[in-house]
C-alpha cells in the first residue's frame, strides 16, 4: 500500500506544483522514486471477488432504462465474460420510514417484529434479480448503513 501512496503522492505533488508555478518545468520522473517488487508466489490474503453496490440510489439509475438496457447493464457488470463482478451489496434502511425494524425491542432478547416497507427497496431488487441471471453464484449481501458505514 505504501508504494501506491508514493506514486499517487508524486502525481499529486506534480499537479500542485504545476498549478502554482505554471512557468516552471518539472521532471516528474525524478520528483519521487519507488522500487516495487512483486512476488506472485506470495499470498497475503485471498480475495473473494470484486463487486459493486446498489445502495443509496445507485440501482435506481438502471431502473429508468428499458428492460433490454437493464439486462445489458447487468450482463456487462456480472457476466463472467464481461465485468465478472461476483459481489453485490444492497442497503437495508436504518432510518425512520426505511428500516425493517420500525419498533426496536427493549432488550436484545426481542421480540423482533421485522417488516419491509412497501415499495422501498431503493430499486435494489430489480438489479439483484438481473445480476443473478448472469451470475447465479453471486454473493449478495445487505446491511444497514448505521451499522456498517460508521466502522469504515
Amino acid at each position: 500500500m505504501k508504494h501506491y501512496s508514493v506514486i499517487l503522492a508524486s502525481a499529486a505533488a506534480t499537479a500542485i506544483v504545476s498549478a502554482e508555478m505554471p512557468n516552471v518545468a518539472i521532471d516528474a520522473k525524478n520528483l519521487f522514486t519507488a522500487a516495487i517488487t512483486v512476488n506472485a508466489a506470495t499470498t497475503y490474503q485471498k480475495m473473494m471477488g470484486g463487486g459493486c453496490s446498489g445502495a443509496f440510489g445507485a440501482a435506481c439509475q438502471t431502473n429508468t432504462l428499458s428492460a433490454a438496457d437493464q439486462q445489458t447493464v447487468a450482463k456487462t457488470l456480472f457476466d463472467e465474460n464481461f465485468g465478472a463482478l461476483s459481489i453485490l451489496r444492497n442497503l437495508i434502511g436504518s432510518s425512520n420510514g426505511t428500516t425493517i425494524l420500525p419498533n426496536p425491542p427493549a432488550t436484545p432478547a426481542g421480540p423482533f417484529n421485522y417488516s419491509l416497507p412497501a415499495n422501498n427497496d431503493s430499486c435494489q431488487l430489480t438489479l439483484a434479480q438481473n445480476a443473478l441471471r448472469y451470475n447465479p453464484d453471486l454473493y449478495l449481501y445487505a446491511d444497514a448503513c448505521k451499522c456498517f458505514c460508521h466502522h469504515l
